[in-house]
This record gives structure tokens, C-alpha cells and sequence, in this order.
């Protein structure tokens, strides 16, 4: 046993050459239908297995599989995928153990018929739709269109043993050394298309080591881009200029778009004490969830400040003439200063 949680599996494996390692326990699953899945996994990787207690008093026998005669698949695996034509990926034909080494999952069914070809004939989306289809199954989804392609795997559920679940799939229909960390270092579907590409092309790993040292330019700081929100309705650099230049009094009364009792926070017949004005930022809550991936539910209860952060980043990267979308796992520096409130205590509590 590696330990109730197969997150060292990887490493051991990468310990030696051709090792499986497997084991009977999982996180909140140690009965028997995980120790069956787990001689399953030997045997379908060629480890002879005494099939005798598992069937002890179930009085076993064996019975023809079931078949349709004008579907001409091949149900035999081949013994190593040196054995197949082309593209070095093993076609799957309802053999779902071959895919998965240490979970099972009805889900894997999506996989049968898939097979790749040279890229020249349009095995970059082949790959991509295999990437997406064993994602799909980890992630429990109906089918490969649940993933998106551009989304980071930490953003559409993915956790530590998810992780180790995708990696062994990988390997197990590539044949390939995967790295325990191909997740995070290829954070998003297409960024893992493009590392898988190249180690079937046969290009060996790529060498890891610190990153280069720039030398210091004697020159100062550069803005590109900016982007900003500011009371008395500034939503970009030119209205925050203008505001300066012309002096303009952005204190205002209480926004109506809040959800706010006015009528609590000011009295205008001074019955009650109050104040009925501030500075506010106007369409605070306009906040287009969608455009960032994120659910209606999840916006409500998020920091306003989170939601800003996103707006304003994003529009300042568009103003510098970046590509946001293309910063994904680069070596870009992103500096935050944020000043802490109560919001998550009074989400909490309400």
C-alpha cells in the first residue's frame, strides 16, 4: 500500500522503468469494489492474478461476451503500442481498464474507437478531443464538450487526485513518462495538446532549470496599458484624467443599485442620524460573469474586489495591444494590493 491517498503513486512510478503501482485503499473508498478494481488494474497490465478467493462462493463461470456481428471491432489489446500503426495511441474498443490504471468509471466508455493520426492529417484535434474525453471522465461530465479547451484544469474542478487520475490516464493511452506535475506545467487543455504534440513527434522532454537573469535597464518604469474605476463615473484612464484636469466633485448620493435599505442608511428629515452621500462606484454590480467563466452564483459571493481585479486587468492588458488569453503559463508577474474588509464576514453571515 502506497497510502489512502494515491498521490505518491506517480512518484513511485517514475522511480523505475516499466513499474505499475496500484493499491487497495483510496480516500473514503477501501471495500471491495475498490480491491476488485485494483487486480483488475494488474491484470489487465499483465500480472497474473488468483481470481479464486475474489470468487469464493459467487460460483463463477464462464459466459460468451456479447457481440454484434456488423460492428467489426477488435475486442484484443495489442501487447505494446509499438504494435500499431501510425501515431503511437492505443485504439480503445470498449476496454476501459486499458485506460484508466487506477479508477474505473462508466464514463470512459466515450473513449472507444479513438486513434490518432499524424498531425498532417488532422491529429492535433484528434488529440485534443482525447484530452478533453479523459478530463470529461475524471471529472465525472457526459462527455468531452463539458471541458473547455482554454480553461485552466484548476478552474473546471480539477484537485490533487484528479490529477493524478488524469496523468495516468495520459500515459496509459500514450505510453508515454508523464511528469507528476503535467498539469501545472500545462495548465489548460491546449497548452497540454501542444506538450503532448511535440513527446509524440518524438521531441524528448524539455530541460527545466531557473530562469534566466535580465540584467537591469537603466530606464524608468514604463505604463502600457491601465485600466480603472473611480467615483463620479469613471470606467477608464481618460475619464480618471478628466476628472483631475477639470476638478470635478465625484461625491454623490447612494447608489439605487445595490440592494441597499436607503431609507435605513439616511433620512431626509433628519428624524434619524445619517449620511446620505459618498463616494461610490457607479455599475458596481454590472459585472459580466460569463466573460470570465464563472457561474451567476459564484459572481454574487465573490469579493467586489475580485470582481474589479478582473475588469480592470483585463482592460488594461487590451490597452497595452496583449492578448490576455495568451499569457496563459507564461512567465508574467502579476503585483496585487488589496486592503482587507468585512465582505466575506457578512456574506457569511447572511
Amino acid at each position: 500500500e502506497v497510502s489512502p491517498h494515491p498521490v505518491l503513486t506517480m512518484a513511485v512510478e517514475q522511480a523505475g522503468e516499466h513499474l505499475l503501482v496500484t493499491g487497495t485503499l483510496r480516500r473514503d473508498d477501501g471495500g471491495r469494489d475498490r480491491w476488485l478494481r485494483s487486480m483488475a488494474t494488474l491484470h489487465v497490465a499483465g500480472v497474473t492474478i488468483d481470481w479464486t478467493p475474489a470468487f469464493a462462493g459467487d460460483l463463477p463461470r464462464r459466459v460468451p461476451l456479447p457481440t454484434y456481428p456488423f460492428q467489426r471491432q477488435r475486442h484484443w489489446l495489442p501487447d505494446t503500442l509499438a504494435e500499431l500503426p501510425g501515431r503511437s495511441i492505443a485504439t480503445i474498443d470498449q476496454s476501459q481498464d486499458a485506460v484508466e490504471r487506477h479508477d474505473i468509471e462508466a464514463s470512459a466508455a466515450a473513449l472507444d474507437g479513438v486513434s490518432i493520426e499524424p498531425a498532417a492529417g488532422g491529429g492535433e484535434r484528434q488529440l485534443l478531443d482525447l484530452i478533453r474525453t479523459h478530463a470529461a471522465a475524471v471529472l465525472g461530465h457526459a462527455g468531452p464538450q463539458a471541458v473547455d479547451a482554454d480553461r485552466s484544469f484548476r478552474e473546471q474542478g480539477f484537485d490533487s487526485y484528479a490529477t493524478i487520475k488524469m496523468c495516468d490516464r495520459l500515459a496509459a493511452v500514450t505510453g508515454l513518462r508523464l511528469p507528476t506535475t503535467l498539469l501545472f506545467d500545462y495548465p489548460t487543455p491546449v497548452k497540454l495538446l501542444g506538450y503532448l504534440q511535440q513527446r509524440l513527434d518524438g521531441v524528448s522532454e524539455p530541460a527545466t532549470g531557473p530562469a534566466a537573469a535580465v540584467s537591469v535597464l537603466d530606464e524608468p518604469v514604463a505604463i502600457v496599458g491601465m485600466g480603472c474605476r473611480y467615483p463620479g463615473g469613471v470606467v477608464d484612464p481618460e475619464g480618471f484624467w478628466r476628472l483631475l484636469v477639470e476638478g470635478v466633485d465625484a461625491v454623490g448620493g447612494f447608489p439605487a443599485d445595490r440592494g441597499w435599505d436607503l431609507t435605513a442608511l439616511y433620512d431626509s428629515g433628519r428624524q434619524r442620524s445619517g449620511i446620505g452621500y459618498g463616494t461610490f462606484l457607479s455599475g458596481a454590480g454590472m459585472f459580466d460573469a460569463g466573460f470570465f467563466g464563472i457561474s451567476p452564483r459564484e459572481a454574487v459571493a465573490m469579493d467586489p474586489q475580485q470582481r474589479l481585479l478582473l475588469e480592470v486587468s483585463w482592460e488594461a492588458l487590451e490597452r497595452a495591444g496583449i492578448d490576455p488569453s495568451g499569457l496563459r503559463g507564461s512567465d508574467t508577474g502579476v503585483y496585487v494590493g488589496l486592503m482587507y474588509h468585512d465582505y466575506a464576514m457578512q456574506l457569511a453571515a447572511s
